[in-house]
């Protein structure tokens, strides 16, 4: 059962890793942000030096992230009325918040 939910999680990761990599370029927000006349920007590969650079770093910020999560300690929290009060309202600001952006 547990190798078939790991399989399941890894056949996922590569199918969004294969979608996001063959990709065409697309130039929509160009087209309407940036006048027609100007000069166009330069292509990035992803096999270029400084995107894997980036790329490794981005990967060993995760790594290493996933690491400390195991070694630093939890601190219990009090369950209160004070504390379970403070979460609602950070949950429906929070939901304000993104509503008003996305206005």
């Amino acid at each position: 059962m547990r190798q078939n939910v790991i399989r399941a999680k890894w056949t996922i990761i590569t199918v969004i890793a294969v979608l996001v990599s063959s990709t065409t370029q697309s130039v929509a927000h160009v087209n309407w942000f940036v006048d027609g006349d100007s000069e166009r920007l330069p292509n990035v590969a992803i096999t270029e030096p400084v995107f894997i650079g980036w790329l490794i770093i981005a990967a060993l910020m995760v790594l290493v992230s996933i690491w400390l999560d195991g070694k630093l300690p939890t601190f219990a929290v009090a369950q209160s009325k004070l504390r379970h009060d403070f979460m609602e309202i950070l949950r429906v600001f929070t939901g304000m918040s993104f509503l008003l952006t996305a206005y």
